[in-house]
């Protein structure tokens, strides 16, 4: 009766009844369960753009490069075809060269533009990328791309929750999960939306040397709005198209 009396008397005085404390969302405990609305969450996406900084880190850095830029993510076609556009910057570890890459798959090819030929490598292989494959595939998160995100992992994986970080600005779960037949990493997924944001591998040479790459997404758009299809291949004016492998 009391709270009954409470709102009478504010509505004789002309007063808003009081507020009802803001309802707090409980924080998920079960690393799994954070995995699995994940997955969820990536199947409502069906493009997403963002920057990407890929780093390695201790011996690594002899074999991979650090590359950076913007990159778009489409939903594989039912096909299984990749559908991805990046423009990178890479910058290997062991030279001050800093080169661009402008590569992409629109659904039936992969192509990569080269402005210091003015050629246009496009095929259906994605060894058309030639040298340039490892770097462009480590700036895809395929996790966008694929229908079931997780699945060997969910499966027969193990999963760790660890210590949570901010990545961009958004408090994020960090997962260690360690599927069965892959190396293990730590993911990190934003609290609110659970999508994925980071992915840290670590990886020892065999001589008790540790080295990490770590995949960083800031500036995450989801389903973002395009004036044409940005995953269609253009080919440069003054430029040739070719089958043929990039070297």
């Amino acid at each position: 009766m009391t709270s009954l009396y409470v709102l009478l008397a504010a509505a004789l005085l002309g007063q808003n009844p009081p507020s009802q404390p803001a309802k707090v969302e409980t924080e998920l405990t079960d690393p799994k369960a954070i995995v699995q609305r994940s997955v969820e969450a990536l199947a409502k996406v069906e493009v997403v753009s963002y920057d990407l900084l890929y780093i390695p880190t201790g011996w690594i850095t002899a074999f991979f490069p650090a590359v950076s830029g913007p990159v778009i993510v489409g939903k594989d076609t039912p096909d299984k075809a990749q559908r991805f556009h990046c423009k990178l910057t890479v910058k290997p570890s062991n030279s001050e060269e800093v080169r661009e890459v402008t590569a992409g798959a629109d659904g039936n090819d992969f192509y990569l533009i080269d402005p210091k030929t003015r050629t246009v490598h496009a095929d259906m292989d994605q060894g058309v990328f030639g040298k340039e494959v490892w770097v462009i595939m480590f700036a895809v998160m395929r996790e966008y791309a694929i229908p079931n995100p997780f699945e060997d992992s969910l499966k027969a994986g193990t999963f760790k929750l660890e210590e949570s970080k901010s990545v961009d600005g958004v408090d994020c779960y960090a997962v260690r999960i360690k599927p069965p037949s892959e190396p293990e990493a730590v993911w990190y997924f934003g609290k609110k939306d659970f999508l994925p944001r980071r992915a840290t591998y670590e990886a020892d040479n065999g001589k008790g040397e540790v080295g990490t790459t770590d995949m960083t997404l800031t500036k995450l758009t989801v389903n973002p709005k395009f004036v044409r299809n940005p995953f269609e291949l253009i080919v440069p004016e003054g430029f040739k198209k070719t089958d043929e492998f990039a070297p």
